[in-house]
């Protein structure tokens, strides 16, 4: 059976391509203002991917970096998605705006869940390595 953090990480992952492609096509204003363009936009965008992919293969792996690095990947994910969605308010703008609004959403609601399911994850493990130890 696969762990439920897996599943909520993979899930992360599907969200964060939907959302490049979100701000992409909405023409977020901060791809202009402050990555001086699409391709640059990509080629960052494309860079953080492939850091979470490495982050991916250290939680099914279960290595040691695995629960830190998957509680910052979900922390910047949840502000990610805060921040779309006060952007948002501000704004009143979606398009031309502060598109990201809808992945920033999902963002909020699915990086709490794998912030919670790997803490519940990593004290089990962490019980069961004290266990054997005795």
């Amino acid at each position: 059976m696969v762990k439920k953090s897996i599943l909520l990480f993979a899930t992360l992952l599907f969200l964060q391509v939907m959302h490049i492609l979100e701000e992409i096509f909405g023409n977020a204003w901060f791809i202009e203002d402050m990555y001086g363009g699409l391709r640059n936009f990509v080629l960052v965008m494309v860079m953080g991917f492939i850091i979470s992919l490495f982050i991916f293969y250290f939680v099914v792996k279960n290595k040691k970096l695995a629960y830190p690095l998957s509680l910052v990947y979900a922390s910047i994910v949840i502000l990610d998605g805060l921040i779309h969605i006060i952007e948002t308010l501000v704004l009143k703008k979606y398009f031309n705006g502060s598109a990201g609004l809808f992945t920033g959403i999902f963002f909020v609601i699915v990086g709490p869940m794998l912030i919670y399911y790997f803490k519940k994850e990593y004290e089990t493990k962490k019980s069961a390595a004290l266990i054997q130890k005795r």
